[in-house]
């Protein structure tokens, strides 16, 4: 009779298709291909609330700009930039963040758990 020894299998490493489907796609996707519904609803819905905002702003300006050109129309308060900035940098802190929740959670699949069998 032969004993097979049992050899330990290396370990697998995760794929970085998440990391990289946050970063070029849309914040949010990364979560998703990670099986993490809520945080990729979250990072889709606080992008696309940012996204929207900073169009909004954005249509303003324009708006103002273009209407005191072509037809002088009269703006009594045009907008500034400051609200169209802010709300560009708050687009721009949650792709960031986004980016940064997945790639920890790539590297939290990617470390070996701690094995249990060894108890002293």
């Amino acid at each position: 009779m032969t004993l097979h020894r049992q050899v330990p299998l290396p370990p697998t490493t995760p794929s970085r298709l998440p990391i990289i489907l946050s970063a070029l796609v849309y914040p949010g996707a990364g979560q998703f291909a990670q099986k993490r519904w809520i945080a990729g609803a979250w990072w889709s819905l606080v992008f696309s609330g940012a996204g929207v905002w900073f169009a909004v702003e954005l249509g303003r300006i324009l708006i103002a700009y273009y209407g005191q050109m072509v037809q002088d129309f009269p703006t009594t308060d045009p907008p500034g930039f400051v609200r169209m900035l802010l709300a560009f940098g708050a687009a721009l802190l949650c792709y960031t963040a986004s980016l940064i929740d997945t790639f920890l959670a790539h590297a939290r699949i990617g470390r070996p758990s701690p094995d249990l069998s060894r108890t002293a």
